[in-house]
């Protein structure tokens, strides 16, 4: 059965080409405001400032951006743009040099420079940050560093607890996972290495998603739709070695926002210590974020304003999924729109 569906998989993206269905995926119009290396600020909103602080998207390190751009209908960015001035971190593709590239490193020179270039367009003292997936820990990780720069923080699918129970978790934590091989060997992480990773953990999935899309064939909007996540999903880009090698150690093996802290220049940052809003969203069926490894209030006593929203659905759909945009996107901008009011300064714990 199982080569039976690939064959009608493969017939289906004949037909698909044969009619004239439409891939185009991330069609919203940005400039680019700055850049430091590879990696790009855009904004897309344009003209008049339509917001006290403007918002800044950090999208997942390893999947292209586009994802919250996926088609008109299906786009958060637009939304969101229609209410705020939306910039957006473009992490642009990792070359050999930038084997050596660490998390602190992303922190304190790129993100330092995208983040000022960030306030001095639009003219603001604060920005409201939203990250998605591991954008979501490079986001907080910068309030916690520079909270006075934060209006507030959004994450969406963002692991924090890395000890949660997950495939990804079990693999991450293998003594048998040589960490200094891996980087010698590769330099980056390699995307294909990375997507097969996430393949894995549900390997049967190509099968169950044709099983269901196949009888929609002569429904062009949903083979639209099909067609676009598709595309986006098989665009992955590498991750900076280092990087990938401080993920693994820091992240999945020692927890450190929940238990050693994150080292930045001599300092450790724990998730305790955040003081700016803060908002998450989460998904009940999330195998890649697992959902009891999302944010939770007690793990942020010092917040003075927290939200969490659980959509049905996974890592994607609890995101761009019917529900979610019906109901968590008008309650995560009605709480940005509410936290843009105000005017608040928060330091950091030293």
């Amino acid at each position: 059965m199982g080569l039976d569906f690939l064959g009608s998989g493969l017939n289906l993206l004949e037909h698909s080409k044969r009619v004239g269905l439409n891939q185009d995926v991330g069609t919203m119009s940005s400039v680019t405001v700055a850049s430091a290396g590879s990696i790009k600020l855009l904004r897309f909103s344009q003209g008049e400032q339509k917001s006290k602080s403007p918002l800044l998207i950090v999208p997942s390190l390893i999947n292209r951006f586009y994802i919250l751009d996926l088609m008109p209908e299906k786009s958060f960015i637009n939304y969101l743009s229609e209410h705020f001035s939306v910039y957006l971190i473009d992490w642009g593709e990792p070359q050999a040099q930038n084997k050596s590239l660490s998390l602190e490193m992303l922190l304190d020179l790129h993100m330092d420079i995208l983040f000022s270039a960030l306030l001095q367009d639009s003219k603001a003292e604060q920005a409201h940050i939203l990250g998605h997936c591991l954008g979501g820990n490079v986001s907080l990780l910068w309030s916690l560093i520079h909270p006075e720069k934060v209006a507030s923080l959004s994450l969406i699918t963002t692991p924090i607890d890395f000890n949660a129970e997950g495939k990804l978790k079990t693999w991450a934590q293998s003594e048998f996972f040589d960490l200094s091989a891996f980087q010698e060997a590769y330099g980056n992480a390699p995307w294909i290495f990375l997507q097969a990773s996430f393949h894995s953990m549900r390997p049967l999935q190509l099968l169950q998603k044709l099983r269901r899309v196949i009888p929609q064939a002569s429904n062009k909007t949903a083979m639209k739709r099909f067609l676009a996540l598709e595309t986006w999903s098989s665009d992955s880009r590498d991750l900076p070695g280092a990087c990938y090698v401080e993920l693994i150690q820091s992240f999945f093996r020692e927890n450190c926002l929940l238990e050693k802290g994150f080292c930045f220049k001599g300092q450790r940052y724990l998730l305790k210590d955040l003081r700016v809003p803060v908002s998450a969203i989460s998904a009940e069926d999330d195998h890649i974020v697992p959902f009891a490894g999302t944010l939770r209030s007690e793990q942020v006593p010092f917040v003075s304003h927290f939200s969490h929203w659980v959509t049905r659905g996974g890592h994607i759909g609890g995101l761009l999924g019917k529900a979610s945009q019906e109901n968590t996107w008008p309650s995560l901008l009605q709480w940005l729109q509410q936290r843009d009011g105000e005017n608040v300064r928060h330091h950091a714990v030293l």
